[in-house]
């Protein structure tokens, strides 16, 4: 896939993880992603997120889908309080 033009490593990883169903298709240059497993709000590179997932093989799909979700339900959760508390 990353052959053909304009499709990079996270679309072809997205493809596999998504249409093809590949249980360990990672996106390991996913901001978002990276953004979810920092520490002490310092970022992981892309190394250092494929290292830190070596340990999830071979379901790192299902790992990042994982993250993704927690992370809406956060944000959900926030939003929820902050229109709570406006409207008291």
């Amino acid at each position: 896939l990353c052959t053909l033009p304009g499709v990079g490593e996270w679309t072809a990883q997205y493809i596999a993880m998504r249409v093809l169903r590949e249980s360990d298709a990672f996106l390991a240059s996913d901001v978002a992603l990276q953004r979810i497993l920092a520490v002490d709000k310092v970022r992981p590179d892309r190394g250092q997120l494929l290292a830190r997932a070596e340990a999830w093989r071979p379901w790192r799909a299902y790992a990042t889908l994982h993250f993704w979700t927690s992370e809406v339900q956060q944000e959900s959760a926030k939003q929820g309080e902050r229109n709570h508390a406006i409207a008291v």
